[in-house]
């Protein structure tokens, strides 16, 4: 087994066990060089030239004390447990032992308890450590053990994929899913850790439950605004601190009127009911309104929720067609809260009634004029009727002339275009019974295939599904020197090559499909640099915006030298953080990880120049998002600051972070999230290509 994680820019923590090692105490130092012979054995890369800051060695030895006390003598830690190291867990329990000891003794030195209580701290947490020895011992027999594991291995690869054991595994790793028996309670947060929740003091002023604790005293948290609840209280006034509070969602909190919390942050007892003053509890709220309809803002990243919304979370609203120059299209389903998978038991939701479509032999199939110029000055159209959705055309059927049909997932399907002499592939997504509002050509990037764009191990974080469910075509193109053009391009083709073959294959394209009222380029990586050369030197049909991750102008330090490295050596940069992928992700990415044509890696090296060429030549909305781990490019302040300066002609730039994002980003954890913005930009676009209606007053 080995395992890699970086602790600092140039530095990584690297651990190595080989099959056969003998455990037991080593009588000597261990030497770097040792560390480095192992890791070449197993990985085949060579360290030499590394060196390290420190080496030690660690055993799998398990142990527990039998008692946390003996009189006048208590133990915490490593003092009371030892195990193999495994995901921090030794640090977590220590921690925890030593916060439950701490108050504890605290308040019996200080004479407000009685010295029993500290008996406690052993009845807590002697169970902890008991069950922390029992999975690290599980972790070691998966990780460490040999050919006689590999079936437990199987086993459990295949139940991390389930969400609901994924969520118990991290909840026992990260001993937040702790709870201590403290008597009969009604209510499930007793005993509990009280979760980071968002609140509202009775005078408005927002706080959070962890900010409640920060003074390390108990905190009496009253949900209801109960005068007799606080009078009650007023005796612990030298102990307890009293909060009247509200929270913006009661979620865990349903059921409860009031909350006293340890000073270590467990739930001790909790009030379940009406409250004993009904005539002075404040009435909660009545909901706000819904906003005003205005025009789309861009919101910064920065003011992002970084935490997951439930999966019950209410759906939004379905988005209006506003008027198009083509025909609009009805407008696509509900589609769930961004950022989450759809809930289980959610119903399919009710199309629109559409008029039958003639069979294809039949009727040919219609084309509509495109205007011969754009302009890019705000024009008024008229208002839309009461009903937004209403349209006058049947919806089209796809014509099948150049496609070859083989299913590889619902409402994706393989095709092949024409390009000036070559084949490319490409992958197809549209909606089921409407023609696109607009066409998203999605470009993927070094090394990678259109399967990219087609969900890894999260199939509901798709760009294929999410963009038809929205009611736009997804275009999926394996780039020249990728899929079917491997062959006939092993060498693959430059950036200027790249582009005149693509282009003529989005014109074969246009020809044989409604586009809708124009076409986006959404882009990863070297797929980045070629939509931005494409928007340059030769835009396709109505080109109305650019969306790029994983691209930006300048190389950050030591990753040009990277790139014409070894394979392995790039590894690091492409991925980052295994954490910030699901699980299987690197299982299933295998069926469309390609090797990077010789061509495309010699041109990578000069791209800051050609960059600079390009840029002041975008004449489209251009998004950039840089994901949080992102280690390829420079993204800091003034880089980004140049970055902007350069596409000097785009009527808009916008550059975003994805949080909790390495470089391959629409096959991370947030890769639904960040489609949805992608997708949302593009509605942006939309908007504004169309026109913004009269108002009928100021």
């Amino acid at each position: 087994m080995v395992m890699a994680a970086p602790l600092a820019p140039g530095v990584d923590r690297i651990i190595v066990c080989e099959d056969g090692t003998p455990a037991g105490d080593r009588p000597e130092e261990v030497e770097f060089d040792e560390v480095a012979a192992a890791w070449e054995r197993i990985t085949g890369e060579s360290l030499a030239g590394g060196g390290a800051d420190w080496v030690s060695s660690f055993t799998d030895a398990t142990r527990q004390v039998s008692a946390y006390r003996r009189g006048r003598v208590l133990l915490a830690g490593d003092a009371a447990h030892v195990h193999l190291p495994a995901g921090g867990q030794g640090l977590s329990t220590g921690v925890q032992d030593a916060v439950n000891l701490g108050w504890k003794l605290a308040a019996v030195i200080r004479g407000e308890l009685p010295d029993a209580l500290i008996d406690s701290y052993h009845d807590e947490r002697h169970p902890v450590g008991a069950r922390l020895l029992m999975n690290t011992r599980a972790q070691g027999m998966i990780f460490l053990g040999g050919a006689e594991a590999y079936p437990v291995r199987k086993v459990f690869g295949e139940l991390m994929e389930l969400e609901d054991v994924r969520r118990r595994l991290a909840g026992v790793v990260s001993h937040l899913d702790i709870t201590y028996d403290l008597g009969p309670g009604t209510h499930p947060l007793v005993g509990r850790r009280l979760p980071p929740r968002p609140l509202h003091l009775s005078d408005g002023t927002p706080t959070t439950t962890t900010a409640l604790l920060h003074p390390a005293r108990g905190v009496l948290l009253d949900l209801t605004d109960d005068a007799n609840l606080r009078e009650a209280a007023a005796t612990w006034a030298d102990r307890v601190t009293v909060v009247t509070a509200t929270p913006e969602h009661f979620g865990v909190f349903a059921g409860a009127t009031a909350l006293l919390v340890r000073p270590d942050g467990h739930v001790a007892w909790a009030a379940v009911g009406e409250s004993t003053t009904a005539s002075t509890r404040r009435p909660r709220p009545p909901p706000p309104p819904p906003p005003a309809p205005r025009r789309p803002t861009a919101v910064s990243p920065a003011h992002w929720p970084r935490t997951r919304l439930s999966p019950l979370s209410p759906r939004l609203p379905p988005v209006p067609c506003a008027p198009a120059r083509r025909p609009p299209a009805p407008c696509p389903p509900e589609l769930p809260v961004p950022f989450l998978r759809p809930p289980v038991a959610a119903s399919p939701a009710p199309r629109l009634p559409t008029a039958p479509s003639p069979a294809p032999s039949a009727v040919p199939r219609p084309r509509h004029p495109r205007p011969t110029g754009r302009s890019r000055t705000t024009r008024p159209v008229s208002r839309p009727s009461s009903s937004p959705c209403t349209t006058g055309s049947a919806p089209r059927r796809w014509r099948s002339t150049m496609v070859t049909s083989l299913s590889v997932g619902p409402r994706v399907r393989r095709i092949t275009l024409d390009a000036a002499g070559y084949t490319l592939s490409a992958l197809l997504s549209a909606p089921e019974s409407t023609p696109p509002r607009a066409t998203v050509v999605a470009l993927h990037g070094a090394g990678m295939s259109a399967g990219y764009f087609d969900g890894g191990a999260q199939p509901d974080a798709s760009l294929c599904a999410l963009g038809a469910h929205l009611g736009y075509a997804v275009l999926a193109v394996d780039r020249p020197g990728y899929g079917d053009s491997a062959a006939g391009l092993p060498e693959g083709l430059d950036l200027a090559g790249q582009a005149r073959v693509l282009r003529a294959a989005l014109d074969h394209f246009d020809a044989e499909y409604d586009i809708g009222i124009g076409t986006f380029l959404l882009a990863h990586s070297f797929g980045g640099k070629l939509a931005l050369t494409l928007a340059a030197e030769a835009p396709p049909a109505e080109l109305l915006g650019l969306d790029i991750s994983g691209c930006g102008h300048r190389y950050a330090p030591r990753s040009a030298e990277l790139l014409t490295g070894p394979d392995r050596a790039r590894w690091k940069h492409n991925w980052g953080r295994l954490g910030l992928y699901p699980p299987a992700t690197f299982k299933r990415s295998a069926a469309f990880v390609k090797p990077i044509p010789e061509l495309e890696l010699r041109a990578a090296s000069d791209w800051p120049d050609v960059f600079d060429a390009l840029a002041p030549r975008v004449r489209v909305p251009v998004r950039l998002t840089f994901a949080e781990h992102e280690l390829w490019w420079r993204h800091d302040a003034d880089a980004l600051d140049d970055l902007r300066a350069r596409l000097s002609a785009a009527p808009r730039v916008v550059v975003d972070r994805q949080p909790d994002a390495g470089h391959n980003i629409s096959l991370g954890l947030t890769a639904r999230a960040y489609h949805l913005r992608a997708l949302a930009f593009f509605e942006e676009c939309l908007y504004f290509e169309e026109g913004v209606p009269e108002r009928d007053g100021p």
